[in-house]
């Protein structure tokens, strides 16, 4: 599994053909966006639209806004969205859409550079949307819906938001490990997300426990207004890391939003071997590596792409990365993490993963950092402070499964 040395984000490197595409859509007046018949209301008779039952807690711990919702899936996303609509939802959107069309514009020739507006850059993304939506579980569009009408954000930006992931893989790292591998035996996991600090997102870290009428209560550890999972664990004990794996020849938008098949991993699933039948049964998007890994039942690493996934397990040494026993790994610094844990292998604790570990392979663009304690259902999470510093020299902050 030896994951490409100079992968970056595809919006820092765009191609020609992807910049012909956004100036074709400028000069052709775009697609027209849909209107939705709750846009209408509000528009013409400008009252409050009636909100269903569910349940919402809000609180702020260290910087980080913290939500528990319940409830159907449209209830939550609704809840969610009438409070982030009182912290500015509208505001940090748009900022993100700024800056994701000034990163566009600096990365462009000169002749494209006037036609890279925001208007253009969020037809590119809903055109991506729309090849994604038909792939993408329809309880996430009850609440992507639910999030539009609660916010009042039109839902062609909330789903343009939610295309930037797929749009913007990059390559990060990943550690799971328990039995022999650890310290105390003890089941413990890391996702290291390097990202793009341009987009600003880490200014607005949030942690939303979806607790579902069906289905496992999801973590879902991320940024303020993003209802997909990018970082996350279960109340089964199940945890997840992602990592983008290059561009295969082929990749597509013909697929499940990466962020909503590991929600859907999350919600359903209470064991690695159920989330491989999810990741298999699924179309998908781009190159990905995961990593789910359980208290109880081991973990599991994913190479996926849209024409196929390769698993392998813990102790199998004809892996793409040898994989040691009792643990998996896979990174951008890949020789640097297999010396590091081939010298600790028995003795990693989270402290070590905490202090020693993270820090010497994150990379520059270390957005947030994730550590699961899978057998006591907490987490600890530092988010970059700012575009200048790594999420590593941040603090963490722990955070526990409601009762």
């Amino acid at each position: 599994m030896t994951t490409p040395n100079s992968v970056t984000a595809r919006s820092t490197a765009i191609s020609a053909a992807i910049l012909a595409g956004v100036v074709l859509a400028a000069l052709s007046g775009c697609a027209g966006t849909a209107i939705r018949k709750t846009d209408l209301y509000r528009s013409y008779y400008d009252e409050p639209i009636p909100s269903p039952p569910s349940g919402i807690t809000y609180e702020r711990v260290n910087g980080t806004h913290v939500f528990r919702l319940s409830g159907d899936e449209y209830s939550m996303g609704f809840r969610y969205g009438e409070k982030a609509a009182e912290l500015g939802i509208a505001r940090i959107y748009g900022e993100i859409f700024d800056n994701a069309a000034a990163m566009l514009r600096d990365d462009a020739p000169d002749d494209y550079r006037g036609h890279i507006t925001v208007t253009v850059v969020k037809e590119l993304l809903v055109e991506a949307w729309s090849r994604m939506e038909p792939f993408t579980p329809a309880y996430a569009v009850r609440m992507l819906e639910g999030f539009a009408d609660g916010s009042g954000i039109p839902i062609a930006d909330v789903q343009a938001m939610h295309a930037i992931p797929d749009f913007t893989e990059t390559s990060c790292s990943a550690l799971w490990a328990s039995g022999s591998a650890t310290l105390d035996g003890s089941a413990v996991q890391i996702r290291v997300l390097d990202y793009i600090m341009g987009l600003g997102i880490q200014k607005y870290p949030a942690v939303v426990f979806m607790a579902f009428d069906q289905g496992h209560t999801v973590a879902n550890v991320g940024w303020l207004g993003l209802l997909g999972v990018i970082s996350g664990m279960n109340d089964a004990g199940l945890g997840v890391s992602e990592m983008g794996y290059g561009d295969v020849p082929g990749e597509h938008f013909r697929g499940i939003p990466m962020p909503f098949l590991l929600l859907d991993i999350l919600r359903w699933s209470d064991n690695p071997r159920e989330a491989s039948g999810i990741i298999r049964s699924n179309p998908r998007t781009n190159s990905y590596v995961y990593i789910v890994g359980s208290a109880r039942e081991g973990g599991i690493v994913f190479i996926t792409n849209p024409y196929s996934v390769e698993s392998f397990t813990p102790g199998q040494a004809d892996a793409p990365v040898p994989q040691l026993p009792d643990m998996l790994h896979a990174g951008h610094y890949q020789e640097r993490m297999d010396a590091l844990v081939a010298e600790r292998h028995g003795t990693i604790s989270i402290d070590w993963l905490r202090d020693e570990f993270i820090p010497a392979i994150a990379m520059d663009s270390n957005l947030q950092n994730v550590i699961y304690d899978l057998e006591n259902l907490k987490f600890s999470v530092a988010n970059a402070p700012n575009r200048e510093q790594q999420a590593a020299e941040a603090e963490y902050t722990m955070f526990t499964f409601p009762e």
